[in-house]
């Protein structure tokens, strides 16, 4: 479900379609792949198709993604942590450091 909502969202909306490429429509429906075929086959009697077919395909569409991961978008799943770990552990500028910025460069109250 999750899926077609964001297939859609970006289907309803007209700046988001302009912008898309090929990966941002493929991604959540590839993402959603390893989902359904692992309920089919954790539920046999439902699935419409051969066990050992939906198995394998399970198998393979979950490989698929994790090779994929350093590749496309799905990286920021591992890369977010670390890029808000580091920025809250980081260090920070200290109080009245832009200040002091500005009368080194000789700025004033400018921007730098």
């Amino acid at each position: 479900m999750a899926a077609l909502g964001l297939v859609a969202g970006r289907a309803a909306n007209r700046a988001s379609r302009r912008i898309s490429a090929l990966q941002d429509w493929l991604l959540p429906v590839l993402c959603s792949v390893p989902f359904v075929t692992g309920l089919w086959v954790a539920h046999p009697a439902s699935s419409p198709f051969n066990a050992q077919v939906v198995y394998l395909v399970h198998l393979l569409s979950a490989e698929l993604l994790l090779v994929l991961v350093p590749f496309s978008k799905l990286v920021h799943m591992v890369l977010f942590w670390v890029s808000q770990t580091s920025s809250e552990l980081g260090w920070r500028f200290p109080p009245g450091s832009g200040e002091r910025v500005r009368a080194s460069l000789g700025r004033g109250a400018e921007g730098v």
